[in-house]
């Protein structure tokens, strides 16, 4: 069953005071559970990003994306080409509040997009708060999509598979080469320390560093491998 996540009441408390309020970390989920539970599986573009207070009078963020493929879902939406989702947070006048693992969006970024959407009000709705959310990277040597989770760490393929790798970054040729966090601090850490955020779909943990070309997914293996997990025909 789902329910929206309690927070109204706490953002409005906040609110005066604008500072950072932090929603619950989610509970790892891998793959197959976020297609599970997501009403609308989508690859899609960032148009406009618009704050503005929602019903209740709170701030709120909202994004809207043009569909490029929708996977799942394409009969809840009204455009199939377009979609707006709200998020918690935002700007009000001079105060400003923002939530934790509510992801933030770039004008332009293009992503894989698990999300729900029933009409009803979430801090965010995309699955797990951010974990259902993949960035599309385009490799500048080759023009190449590749796929990264919310983090920018690499997904992989595997032999039951999807898991996650390292943070890839364009070296020098312009070719995406793994970036440990260790290596360099300007990368991103892992979303947990828990050793479960390396793995997808019950595949094996790998060690960091160990990251290799053959194993990144492209955004078309990705999409092949959502298909049949999000029904195959979009609907």
């Amino acid at each position: 069953m789902k329910r929206s996540v309690p927070y109204l009441a706490v953002l409005a408390a906040l609110l005066a005071l604008g500072v950072t309020f932090a929603a619950a970390r989610p509970a790892f989920m891998n793959i197959k559970q976020m297609a599970a539970e997501a009403d609308v599986v989508f690859v899609g573009t960032v148009r406009q990003i618009t704050e503005e207070p929602n019903d209740a009078g709170l701030p709120t963020t909202v994004v809207g994306f043009d569909i490029g493929q929708v996977l799942k879902g394409k009969s809840q939406l009204a455009d199939p080409s377009v979609v707006e989702l709200r998020f918690a947070g935002g700007a009000d006048g001079a105060r400003r509040l923002r939530v934790s693992h509510v992801p933030r969006f770039a004008v332009g970024e293009r992503l894989v997009v698990f999300t729900r959407y029933d009409g009803q009000a979430y801090a965010s709705p995309i699955i797990g708060l951010n974990q259902g959310l993949f960035r599309v990277k385009t490799e500048p040597a080759t023009g190449k999509d590749y796929v990264v989770d919310y983090g920018g760490n690499a997904l992989l393929h595997a032999p039951n598979g999807v898991r996650i790798g390292d943070v890839i970054l364009p070296n020098a040729q312009g070719r995406f080469e793994a970036v440990t966090p260790a290596a360099s601090p300007a990368v991103p850490a892992p979303h947990s320390a828990d050793p479960q955020r390396l793995r997808i779909d019950g595949a094996r943990p790998i060690p960091r560093g160990t990251t290799n070309r053959a194993q990144l997914m492209t955004l078309a293996d990705f999409i092949a491998y959502l298909n049949p997990l999000c029904h195959g025909d979009g609907q």
